[in-house]
């Protein structure tokens, strides 16, 4: 990272989404034809997804400390309110396995959060 900052780049670092403790298969109907098609039995509560974070968030706080020209980005946030975090829209899955976003899953981050990413890279 440190390489970077002295070449003046902006670096940012995007903190990881949540992992949702299931296959995201368990989220699809099992009829194949949507009659029973429910995204919020493709959700984890934001509490669990806090306990995650903290898991590991200690040691990555102690590294990111060392470097407090880097901006950070929570992308959680993209996908969690005060109570849940989802896994699937009502027309789409966000993951394409219980830790790793699908193509749309990105982009409903990505604009959810567009506004905290531009004013990130903004800053100096």
């Amino acid at each position: 990272m440190q390489t970077l900052l002295d070449a003046g780049k902006t670096v940012v670092y995007l903190w990881d989404v949540p992992n949702l403790g299931f296959t995201e298969r368990s989220c699809l109907p099992r009829t194949g034809k949507g009659e029973d098609w429910k995204p919020e039995n493709c959700v984890i509560s934001r509490k669990d997804a806090d306990i995650q974070l903290r898991t590991f968030s200690d040691k990555l706080n102690q590294t990111l400390a060392k470097f407090p020209n880097v901006k950070q980005v929570h992308l959680y946030e993209g996908l969690c309110d005060s109570e849940r975090c989802l896994g699937a829209t009502d027309e789409h899955l966000l993951y394409t396995d219980d830790d790793h976003l699908s193509t749309l899953g990105s982009k409903y981050v990505i604009g959810n959060l567009a506004g905290e990413i531009e004013k990130a890279l903004r800053e100096k």
